[in-house]
Order: C-alpha cells, then structure tokens, then sequence
C-alpha cells in the first residue's frame, strides 16, 4: 500500500475489491447516465449491493457528465454509494474538466453526509482514455484543495 500526506488529508493506494471494503463508509462507482447495473465495475456495485441499488437510483437517472449523485448501499457492507458519471474521451467536451468534477462533486456529496472515509476507483478508465499528461492537472487538484477527513 502506497499513501501520501498533504495538509493532513491521507491519500492511499490500495488493490482489492470496492466491494469488500468495510472499513469504508462510502464507496464510488463510476457510473452510466441512466445508473443502470451495466457491466465492469458498476456491475460488480450493483450485484454486491443486490436489486435494491437499481430502484434507488431510477429516480435520480440521467446524469451527467460530471455529476455525482449519492444513493444508500444496500447489501453492501458501507453506508453510501456516489455514483459518478466520467466523460467519454473525444464525445463530451472538456474531459478533463469534467472528469476532475466527477471528483470534485464525490467529495461533495461525501461532505453532505458527514465527510466519510471512501475509496476512488479510476472514473472511466476505459473509455474515456484522457491522456495522462491532461489527468494529473485535474484530478490531484481536486484532493489536495479539500479539508482534512
């Protein structure tokens, strides 16, 4: 495990699976726009969390790119889901802004319930493809800048 210090704010680098993660009171899944089960790892969310997750989140659908809405976790073993909506490379304009909101905005609704300890998995990672020299501008900003968990 890998973790950094910056203003009292503890940023560790952790392999395992989201969904095995007690010690955390949220967990981020990085969603589609209408916050269906889908595959890869909003899939595993949705099965872990059982049937519960998908009619919780059917009201909130769609998002946006950027956006980050919060949901209960279900038969998780946390108590919040953020659900996050990254940008598509090439389609949605401002990628990397827009990626640095799904972020930003997760902090956000962390913060609103009480700023609880939640781990990050990569927001698109597959699709979207930001290069990496665009990514470090827009997503390290968005830890560094926030208070102290």
């Amino acid at each position: 495990m890998a973790s950094h210090t910056s203003n009292g704010v503890v940023i560790e680098c952790i392999q395992g699976d989201i969904t095995r993660q007690p010690d955390m009171d949220a967990i981020t899944n990085a969603a589609n726009a209408q916050l269906r089960t889908g595959g890869g790892v909003a899939g595993a969310n949705h099965r872990a969390a059982g049937p519960g997750l998908e009619e919780e989140c059917a009201p909130l659908a769609p998002i946006l790119p950027g956006e980050a809405v919060i949901t209960s976790a279900h038969n998780l073993p946390n108590k919040y889901v953020i659900h996050c909506l990254g940008p598509v490379y090439g389609h949605d304009k401002s990628e990397a802004e827009l990626l640095a909101a799904c972020y930003r905005n997760a902090l956000t609704r962390a913060e609103e319930r009480g700023r609880p300890r939640l781990p990050f998995r990569p927001f698109r990672q597959a699709c979207s493809v930001i290069p990496w020299t665009r990514r470090p501008r827009s997503l390290s900003g968005q830890f560094w800048r926030r208070r102290p968990l």
